[in-house]
């Protein structure tokens, strides 16, 4: 790729960051660079003087002008005014200054040195900030939503400003904000924020959060060569893909030496993925496909435990290796599985908890947070770094250092003898060198068998190589004997031609003639060669004696040299068998060891796992958790144990500059070989400081890590990323394009468009083309980009490797996402699972792994735009109120009260909108349910899994239009792999259409309508509803009542709706019979469901019997798509509704599917507003076919 090319990207990847970047004005942004007012009357003129003195720094060119003209030139500097700020309500026992003001809401304008403001045209126009509007990011978790993107979308492209003066423009930005939210004058109203009205204004050049990766960009653009990985990560022109090698022989190669735990083996397809990786060189990039639950943080470790051994086998420099993505959440789940293994590997250097360094922003409360949490703290004070590292190793008390070292040797090796740093650091060596001398020779020895078997036979049938060797031999000798036969016959042959000397003397008479042969062929007869037999005169003896010999001697010769050669095969197979033996004898002796310190249920899941695995695997599952990881243990050792020799040499030079920036990471990756930070803090680390022109200026130290990791890359904006691959030699890059999306601040196509413009690249290619490529800043992601870079491709549509043992959710879950999503290249490894009875001393729950309850309430749209819908959400606070204790009591039963856990633990709630967030966390406080459970949408639950997913659809019965989730598969499909066990839906379940299983809601509905039994009893609904006895039918007994009262009373009409129909309820219940009894003039409407009772696309022979015996006696049976419902209409007087399934339900008390349901009876003036409702409804069901 040339450089020019490189450079256009760089150019459009930089405009589109510093385009998206004044969406969001962090608070920390407003709390330093920001001043105050407390409104917009005291925007004085001796005000806006003050802050552009102290703002404005005039520079050559503002001199040239003024000298023009002094009177004319006015010299401006651009500012950013915010009207209010949304901070959180101080909670109990916070100071008000831990509060964060959050400005959502900005004008752009243009500052005099005299205090006035001129606002034109050329100004942007005003906006909230990103992280306020749905859809949602992840920064928008802790905050509340405004508005939504598409309302914004259409105020800006419809609202006229007026810019005749800043007062005019200031009204104009009100009424475009009340536009887009429904609030006037700011006056901004939630439950669980403040909203107050003061302002605040920035210089816009100080708001951008990723200036430092602008910086980053900056220097890059003014470079004519750029290192080798922003070459590769910048290179879309097509490439000539390789296909991952067999398994046999990528399993066989060398290069893995190191592992990171000694509790579980990697996966096939982590371990390909290792193996692709390590064929991989400086400038390359490997993608890693990772869908939920593969193990994809298991992978990162196995990469640097790897790395860090070999780095002592090649006797180099400790790796550097960082780990980043877009925010905290994201690498601190990297840095969280680098900590000390819950004690299984100790440090030998005191104050170290981790092998990993957190490089965190100067925010002082988020490097409380992360100090709580125990992390290891990196961070700059101005051009200085600072943190842990300085605190404890820096200048440590080295030799008391070096006694605690050796006494944790000694611990280890059970040694005594050794005092010397140097002895225990070749004896931790020469271990490691051990370890892989025995892998090399091994997975040698594994190849060699391979190619042997594969040219002569397995080793398992040397048994049946020895037999035919044997034939040979025996063949041999038969042919010995032929050859002795032989010559004794020739023998016998010459007696008999001189008997006859003188009949062949005369023989050219023809008596004589004839008498000779009668005599020859006599003789011949008891030839033991049918070539004897055949020969007709004497004369053909001589020659027929000399071929038979020849060809018996080229026999026996080919026999022994097949022999001999057999033999030289036996004896190189037997020896590859003894060598493997031998190999076998201890590796099976290390699998015993390993599997005697696991659990019973862990050792059966494993060993079931191993035994159906191919040989090649088994050997190394077994060196993963044996050698492997000894290796690792031994190497991290090792590197402590030169870090205190290190320390005890010359000291690090103590300045900013490139040499000393990189021995200083050098030195700390001794002990933290791994660093994270976020793309917009990592630019900032890696750097160093240069004196140009007299000033010390900040400058990127390129290439400074050997391998960059990037996490959750899927979420990962272009234009965030694509500096830090500047930073690093090589890379591993790790997402999932089908699980959450980045939030793209390029908003619209118009934007990017005219950045590819501007940068020459829609010379190269057109719009369309690089969009479904994947590389747009409004549009693509870094995993994407990763992709594309990427030699290697394990399965069509996934370039880069691909992880494929999910081992979350249960088979029954992840069927939808494999089926839907992944193409059905995932391999479920938990196990299938009918569902689970959670019980407790009062109650019960049957909870299936899919399941749904209908909710039939009504949507609103919140004053920000927002969707929200007050009776799912109270419906799901019930359900949990009613079932939450029997659910953790059920869990907790066999556990150690040390393990018990709240329902916090074992439940979520997910949804698409914000507003139907605050919803549900009002309606948990009212019914007493735990604050503490984690609502929000799937942002919230990035990398978490939960025993129960609820999901909270929100479209209430009276939305027409499309679903939010619909958009893509991304949502559903993360909201569904959160869960491990069950994965409830409650909601409008008219919304989920199992015949367009194209929508991601349609293949969803595919797999929750396939059983009767996934649909869980609403009848929680009415445990707390305040009505006579009378009104309440909460038994079996009661409910058939009603229906045979309806038959009995009703003189109009009589509506079911039944989603299910049964043959056996019908029967059990006489209504053909009630029904025959019935007037002509009455009529039955029957409405059921098209779907519901043929889930396999077969209609099930006892609803076919059922609907059949319905329309034999005259009943109007309606089949509609979305019924589910229950209720019963007598004529226009009597509703009841509720959970029972009136046509279908189980009548007998002891059949396993009976079910405790509850509905309640609507009368006189009420029912007849709920029937014409309920009539409504199903006949807008039926238009819609």
């Amino acid at each position: 790729m040339n450089n020019t090319l490189v450079s256009n990207w760089i150019k459009y990847y930089r405009n589109s960051l510093a385009d998206g970047e004044l969406s969001d004005i962090s608070p920390d942004t407003c709390k330093k660079q920001g001043h105050f007012l407390d409104s917009k009357s005291a925007l004085s003129a001796e005000n806006l003087k003050s802050f552009y003195a102290r703002n404005h720094a005039t520079d050559e060119r503002d001199e040239t002008k003024q000298k023009k003209d002094r009177n004319q030139y006015q010299p401006t500097i651009n500012i950013l005014i915010s009207p209010f700020y949304i901070s959180t309500k101080v909670a109990h026992g916070k100071n008000k200054g831990e509060i964060k003001k959050n400005f959502p809401f900005w004008i752009e304008a243009k500052l005099t040195s005299q205090g006035t403001i001129i606002v034109d045209e050329s100004l942007r126009k005003p906006w909230i900030c990103r992280s306020f509007l749905e859809p949602i990011s992840i920064a928008s978790v802790n905050w509340p939503i405004l508005s939504t993107m598409e309302r914004y979308d259409s105020a800006l492209e419809n609202h006229r400003f007026d810019y005749k003066s800043f007062d005019n423009y200031w009204e104009s930005a009100a009424k475009f904000f009340e536009k887009i939210t429904g609030y006037k004058d700011y006056k901004v109203l939630f439950d669980e924020f403040n909203a107050k009205h003061e302002v605040c204004m920035i210089k816009s050049d100080k708001v951008i959060s990723a200036q430092i990766i602008l910086n980053t960009y900056a220097d890059l653009q003014k470079r004519e060569t750029f290192p080798l990985l922003l070459t590769q990560i910048t290179d879309f022109s097509p490439r000539s893909i390789k296909k991952i090698p067999d398994v046999n022989l990528l399993f066989a190669e060398s290069g893995h030496y190191g592992q990171f735990n000694d509790q579980f083996p990697l996966s096939n397809s982590q371990r390909k993925s290792l193996l692709v990786y390590e064929q991989q060189t400086n400038g390359n990039i490997l993608a890693v496909n990772g869908p939920p639950g593969t193990g994809k943080t298991t992978l990162l470790q196995s990469i640097l435990a790897n790395e860090l051994v070999k780095s002592v086998l090649n006797g180099a420099r400790p790796p550097r290796l960082v780990a980043s993505s877009t925010n905290n959440q994201a690498i601190t789940n990297i840095l969280d599985s680098f900590g000390n293994m819950d004690g299984n590997l100790p440090r030998w250097i005191p104050e170290l908890s981790s092998l990993g360094t957190y490089m965190i922003s100067t925010d002082q409360n988020k490097q409380n947070d992360a100090l709580k949490k125990g992390y290891q703290l990196l961070f700059k004070q101005k051009f200085d770094l600072a943190g842990h590292y300085f605190d404890h190793h820096l200048e440590p008390d080295i030799h008391h250092i070096e006694k605690y070292y050796i006494s944790c040797f000694r611990k280890f090796a059970d040694i005594d003898n050794r005092h010397d740093l140097k002895a225990i650091t070749d004896y931790l060596k020469k271990n490691i060198v051990d370890n892989s001398d025995y892998i090399d020779h091994f997975l040698s020895l594994i190849k060699e068998i391979h190619d042997a078997e594969k040219q002569y036979c397995k080793l398992s049938s040397l048994a049946d190589f020895t037999e035919e060797t044997a034939l040979i031999k025996r063949k041999l000798n038969e042919l010995e004997n032929r050859k002795g036969t032989l010559k004794k016959f020739k023998t016998e042959l010459g007696i008999f031609l001189k008997s006859i000397r003188l009949v062949h003397l005369f023989s050219f008479i023809p008596y004589f003639k004839k008498k000779l042969h009668r005599k020859l062929s006599f003789f011949l007869i008891d030839a033991p060669f049918e070539e004897l037999k055949n020969i007709k005169t004497i004369e053909e003896t001589e020659d027929t004696f000399i071929t038979l010999y020849q060809r018996i001697e080229e026999e026996i010769a080919k026999a022994k040299q097949e022999i001999t050669k057999r033999q030289e095969i036996y004896n190189y197979l037997y020896k590859l068998k003894c060598q493997s033996d031998e190999y076998s004898g201890r590796l099976e002796t290390l699998w015993q060891n390993y599997l005697q310190q696991l659990d019973e249920k862990r050792r059966c899941i494993i060993q079931k796992e191993f035994n159906d695995l191919d040989a090649i695997e088994q050997f190394n599952c077994i060196l993963d958790v044996s050698l492997r990881y000894d290796s690792f243990v031994c190497a991290v050792h090792y590197w402590e144990g030169k870090w205190i020799m290190e320390q005890k040499g010359p000291k690090l030079k103590a300045n900013n500059g490139k040499p000393a920036r990189e021995n200083l990471f050098s030195r700390m990756s001794y002990l933290t070989p791994l660093f994270i930070s976020t793309f917009h803090s990592l630019p900032n680390f890696a750097s160093y400081s240069m004196r140009i022109n007299e000033q010390w200026v900040s400058k990127p130290l390129y290439e400074l890590f050997d391998i960059l990791i990037v996490d959750e890359a899927g979420q990962v904006s272009p234009e965030v990323g694509v500096p830090a691959f500047s930073l690093a030699k090589k890379a591993i890059v790790v997402g999932d394009v089908y699980q959450i999306e980045p939030v793209w601040n390029v908003r619209n196509d118009n934007i990017d468009k005219g950045n590819l413009k501007e940068a020459n690249l829609l010379l190269q290619y057109s719009f369309d083309h690089l969009k479904e490529k994947g590389v747009l800043c409004s549009s693509g992601n870094l995993m994407f980009l990763a992709q594309h870079a990427s030699d290697y491709s394990q399965v069509d549509g996934f370039n880069g490797t691909l992880l494929t043992e999910h081992r979350r959710c249960v088979n029954e879950l992840i069927a939808f996402s494999n089926d839907f999503v992944y193409n059905n290249t995932l391999r479920p490894m938990v196990g299938s699972s009918k569902g689970v009875s959670y019980e407790s001393e009062e109650s019960s729950i049957f909870i299936p792994p899919l399941a749904y309850i209908h909710i039939a309430g009504d949507s609103t749209n919140h004053f920000s735009g927002s969707l929200q819908n007050k009776q799912e959400a109270e419906a799901i606070a019930k359900w949990i109120a009613r079932y939450g204790d029997i659910i953790t009591t059920s869990i907790n039963k066999e556990k150690p009260s040390d393990e018990h856990k709240n329902i916090e633990d074992c439940l979520a709630i997910v949804t698409p909108f914000s507003a139907q967030k605050t919803e549900i966390k009002k309606a948990l406080k009212k019914y007493n349910v735990s604050v503490k459970i984690t609502v929000g949408t799937v942002h919230a639950l990035q990398g978490a899994e939960k025993t129960i997913i609820i999901f909270s659809s929100t479209y209430g019965k009276n939305h027409n239009g499309n679903l939010f989730f619909d958009n893509g598969p991304n949502m559903l499909n993360v909201a569904l792999t959160r869960a491990k066990q069950h994965f409830i839906v409650m909601g409008n379940m008219r919304l989920f259409n199992p015949t367009n299983t194209m929508k991601p809601s349609g293949a969803l509905a595919h797999y929750l309508f396939s059983s009767a039994k996934n649909e869980l009893s609403s009848s929680f609904l009415y445990d707390d509803v305040t009505i006579q006895s009378e009104y309440r039918v909460n038994t079996i007994e009661k409910h058939r009542a009603c229906l045979k009262r309806a038959f009995e009373q009703a003189q109009r009409r009589i509506v079911i709706v039944s989603p299910y129909i049964s043959q056996l309820a019908i029967e059990a219940d006489d209504i053909i019979d009630k029904i025959t009894k019935l007037a002509e003039s009455i009529e039955i409407l029957v409405y059921t469901d098209k779907f519901l009772d043929q889930p396999n696309g077969q209609l099930k022979e006892n609803a076919r019997k059922g609907r059949q015996a319905l329309e034999d006696v005259g009943v109007t049976l309606k089949i509609l798509n979305g019924i589910h419902n229950k209720a019963l209409a007598i004529d226009d007087y009597e509703l009841i509704e509720g959970s029972f399934n009136w046509l279908s339900a189980v009548r007998d008390r002891t059949n396993q599917y009976y079910r405790h349901e509850v509905s309640q009876i609507i009368r006189e003036e009420e029912a007849l507003i709920q029937i014409k409702q309920l009539l409504e409804e199903l006949k807008a069901i039926e238009e819609k076919g």
